[in-house]
């Protein structure tokens, strides 16, 4: 199998020699990113209708999704249009809505539960890999991935999506040898459960030599230009032309884009050596080819 990634690969969860139980963070220690993941199960609760994967692709649930963050991050500046319907549309609403009406401040769901090795680590070629869980069998969740080092007691956020794996560059904090690493799944009345990795029992498995590819494709960004909306709530889109060259005859490629610190993921089958992918404006995103 051959791979192409455009601005990042992907990731490596490292093995912690633990013996004790993995550390996992108290509410208090990860209040912001655990507000701003609560009010985002808002949003999936009030626009996913039981497809949480594919509710980022509709432009209320990815406003609500972005309004989230900006409002936790500065409510006053943020917040200033929350009452102009004219700009603040149906998910950048809900978004203000959760924040004025404080429910964001309500307590975690109970019982909390603690599920230890629930998270499993898969290694990727390059020294990158791939940190997945079952998902909980609740509707509407997010999942708030934190980590912190051995030798400090600060949980940093991640990444928060709704899939139920994540991506991590090699020599990222979560990989560090000494680092904790945390999943919180998170509803719209806040926390429901911790995931942690028993990094003792991890066996990091060989990787032929036959997938790593020596020589790495290079993936060209041909063209940018807005799309703009046909109806005023749907927002502007960039259109991004990339391509690459040929890898073999009659190739068939698999091309996946998805939101930096996840999200929204999405993929597409294709023979050609080039794909227009329709974006949102100022967002970063991992653009990946397979063959």
């Amino acid at each position: 199998m051959q791979v192409l990634v455009w601005l990042v690969a992907a990731a490596l969860a490292a093995c912690q020699a633990a013996v004790l139980p993995p550390p996992i963070p108290h509410p208090k220690d990860v209040a912001e990113p655990l507000a701003v993941a609560t009010c985002r199960a808002f949003c999936l609760q009030k626009f996913a209708s039981g497809k949480e994967d594919t509710c980022l692709q509709q432009p209320d649930c990815f406003m609500c999704w972005k309004k989230c963050e900006l409002l936790q991050g500065n409510y006053d500046v943020a917040g200033t249009d929350c009452s102009n319907p004219t700009v603040c549309y149906a998910g950048c609403q809900v978004a203000c809505k959760f924040y004025e009406e404080e429910q964001f401040r309500r307590k975690a769901e109970h019982p909390v539960s603690h599920n230890r090795e629930a998270l499993k680590l898969s290694t990727l070629p390059q020294g990158a890999g791939v940190l997945s869980w079952a998902p909980l069998p609740k509707p509407n969740l997010v999942y708030l991935l934190v980590a912190k080092p051995g030798n400090s007691n600060i949980w940093r956020q991640i990444s928060q999506s709704t899939e139920s794996e994540v991506r991590l560059e090699s020599g990222h904090l979560a990989l560090e040898p000494n680092s904790s690493v945390c999943v919180l799944a998170v509803g719209p009345k806040g926390l429901v459960s911790i995931l942690t990795l028993d990094t003792s029992t991890v066996l990091l498995p060989n990787i032929p030599e036959l997938v790593v590819r020596k020589e790495p494709w290079r993936l060209m960004e041909v063209s940018m230009h807005y799309k703009y909306p046909r109806r005023r709530h749907e927002g502007l889109q960039v259109i991004t032309e990339v391509a690459w060259e040929p890898q073999a005859p009659n190739a068939t490629y698999i091309v996946t884009w998805e939101l930096v610190g996840g999200g929204l993921k999405g993929n597409l089958f294709t023979s050609s050596t080039n794909v227009s992918l329709s974006l949102w404006t100022d967002t970063l995103y991992y653009i990946q080819v397979n063959s």
